[in-house]
């Protein structure tokens, strides 16, 4: 009974500081100046949705490695499964140059890091059956994300000052494009 408390208490957290989120800003959107329409459904609640479906979605992906590795320290970072993410996503926006329309900008990201991801995995799982201790597949997923972290730096080094901000942006999980559609097809994904 007491985990149902916890749970309904987060419930109402998340609820409370999402509506926080909607109704506070730079911009007030009580005023009469202010297309209060657009603010909230172009602006405020794609964003404040896809930060819920992301945090949701960060969590539940590393509770199902840490659950198949058996492992509390097992998650997509040490795995390097991100790390591959990242460095499939910095190779598409730093040396391709998909920055260039939105369209092409968002479904490039997405196929960039989705591919990155399945690499990195694919890398793990082949590991997984040359070895079954889950420490040596921690290690080697800890080698293999400064590896590809190395790489990222090289790629910075050398690409575009654009790219090199809208790559930072992104690492830093920037929801600041983000429109009603992808945030729709976030939750629906």
């Amino acid at each position: 009974m007491r985990y149902f408390r916890h749970t309904y208490f987060l419930l109402v957290l998340l609820i409370a500081l999402a509506m926080m989120d909607l109704f506070a800003g730079s911009m007030n959107m009580f005023d009469k100046n202010t297309n209060t329409y657009d603010l909230l459904f172009q602006l405020r609640i794609p964003k404040t949705l896809t930060a819920i479906a992301i945090g949701g979605a960060l969590s539940v992906s590393g509770l199902i490695l840490q659950i198949l590795f058996r492992n509390p320290l097992a998650g997509p970072y040490v795995l390097g499964i991100s790390g591959a993410a990242s460095l499939f996503t910095a190779i598409g926006l730093m040396s391709t140059g998909i920055v260039a329309t939105p369209v092409i900008y968002n479904v490039g990201i997405t196929s960039f890091s989705i591919v990155g991801s399945i690499l990195g995995l694919l890398i793990i799982l082949i590991l997984l059956q040359i070895t079954s201790h889950t420490i040596v597949v921690l290690l080697v997923g800890l080698m293999l994300s400064q590896f590809y972290s190395a790489i990222q730096s090289t790629l910075s080094y050398l690409s575009t000052e654009h790219a090199l901000k809208i790559y930072t942006l992104w690492t830093m999980g920037s929801i600041q494009n983000t429109d009603i559609y992808q945030t729709m097809f976030l939750l629906l994904v």
